[in-house]
């Protein structure tokens, strides 16, 4: 912190009393109020050892499901010498750094100011799942979160594009039930998933957000429905991994019965679905590494969809070593292990930077741990869903966090995706051609010819996986 502001953060719980700072630097301060005044200036960027003490003073307490950040109290010195004791101000976005690579990352300068910027903004949820940077769009597409009536079935989800450099949105009119999760597929198209509604169970589609047309590439395995499939992403073979987690029974938008398991799901396109990985309360998050040997994925059982909480349960990213055959295709993955588990909510969203840098969305903000399993910083502008890389030289960070959308400038890269599309007979799809794709538009969509198509679909990977 600069020498200049009397300005000393502190944490306190309850009465807490503790300095932080030591006396010599009490002194400092209280010697320059003659000279400056009181400030709080544009400074958001802490050290840990100044906000996080080993040991705090009976009696404390945080409740578990508010933000560590808001426990933070910050102590001026008035001009009568006496201790002022006040919330610090929320409004100004907080940067807590563990190990200095995060103040490399943030780029702060010496005045400890990092800026963001609300690119987008409404009065409801519009921005939660799903974020997908297209460059030839230069543009974000993005899902919102549930809308409607959430106390019954009658819910939808918006689907979103963001081109950022207007700050335009554009709504997408596509039939894609209760639209979740995302990642690149191909150069320009977008592979979503479908939670399913009601009695249709969720399902992977190709979505062109550009002629607003989709295709569904997956809705059963061997006849039996996906429950709500929730995070999808490819590897450079044009493996396609998912969560498929419970939620939309949960959260009443699903019914007619849970004919899955929640499981990690493995698809190569060609091939019947296998399930990757199991024992999973709630399976959510996937990313793999940038040279793709690990895989993270993400268990939220502490939260179920109604926002119940339990401790019990986890909130947790584990790391799996991949497994590849000679070839470099995917095989499996192996050897699970704890990565890292959010003191605040749960790790939501993943995504990684080129030098593998892992960031997670939480109940604070967005955590930001070193590939060796290290917490190396927090982003701890309030609660983020999710989150992804963007602009021209993906550097961006985009967050989704309910009603707005923060992007924050990095010092750091997200590593290229695949653009790998292999059809459903298992070749492999050229960059210059097109996905086959049916209408967006719902009159073009007979009811009986859509409820034939996706059984002629159902009926085809069944015999042709057998």
């Amino acid at each position: 912190m600069s020498t200049f502001c009397m300005c000393k953060i502190r944490a306190g719980y309850g009465n807490q009393r503790y300095w932080i700072c030591s006396r010599l630097w009490t002194l400092l301060v209280f010697a320059t109020a003659i000279l400056a005044p009181v400030c709080h200036g544009d400074q958001n960027v802490f050290d840990a050892s100044d906000v996080l003490p080993s040991v705090r003073e009976e009696p404390f307490d945080r409740p578990v499901l508010d933000t560590w950040v808001d426990t933070l109290e910050e102590t001026r010195v008035a001009s009568d010498g006496n201790d002022i004791i006040i919330p610090l101000n929320k409004t100004t976005p907080i940067f807590i750094v563990y190990d200095e690579s995060f103040r490399d990352l943030l780029g702060a300068d010496g005045s400890n100011t990092v800026p963001l910027e609300t690119v987008a903004e409404k009065n409801y949820s519009f921005a939660h799942e799903g974020p997908v940077w297209l460059e030839s769009l230069n543009s974000l597409f993005f899902t919102s979160n549930r809308l409607g009536n959430t106390t019954d079935s009658d819910q939808y989800v918006e689907m979103w594009l963001l081109e950022v450099d207007s700050g335009n949105l554009t709504q997408l009119d596509v039939p894609v039930p209760m639209a979740n999760g995302a990642t690149l597929y191909g150069n320009d198209n977008v592979l979503v998933l479908s939670q399913g509604a009601n009695t249709t169970g969720g399902a992977l589609y190709s979505l062109d957000p550009v002629n607003q047309t989709v295709y569904p590439l997956l809705n059963n395995w061997f006849g039996l429905k996906f429950n709500s499939p929730n995070d999808v992403v490819v590897f450079p073979d044009g493996s396609i991994l998912f969560t498929d987690p419970v939620y939309g029974f949960d959260q009443l938008f699903r019914n007619g019965g849970i004919e899955l398991g929640a499981y990690i799901w493995l698809w190569k396109p060609g091939q019947a679905p296998s399930v990757l990985a199991d024992g999973y309360v709630a399976p959510n998050g996937l990313a793999f590494s940038p040279d793709f040997t690990t895989l993270y994925a993400s268990d939220t059982g502490f939260f179920n969809g109604t926002g119940a909480w339990n401790p019990l349960k986890p909130h947790t990213i584990y790391a799996y070593d991949v497994v590849q055959d000679d070839d470099g295709n995917f095989k499996g993955i192996e050897n699970k292990r704890e990565f890292y588990t959010s003191s605040v909510g749960i790790p939501d969203g993943i995504k990684v930077d080129n030098v593998g840098n892992v960031y997670t969305g939480v109940g604070s903000g967005v955590d930001v741990i070193s590939k060796e399993g290290k917490l190396i910083g927090s982003i701890a502008v309030g609660s983020v869903a999710n989150l992804a890389f963007g602009g021209q030289n993906m550097d961006e960070l985009y967050m989704m966090q309910e009603d707005k959308i923060t992007k924050l400038n990095l010092n750091t890269q997200a590593p290229d995706l695949p653009t790998t599309i292999v059809s459903a007979e298992g070749a492999v799809v050229g960059e210059n051609d097109k996905v086959p794709a049916l209408s967006a538009s719902p009159a073009a969509w007979p009811s009986g010819l859509v409820m034939l198509y996706m059984l002629i679909l159902s009926s085809t990977n069944v015999l042709i996986f057998h």
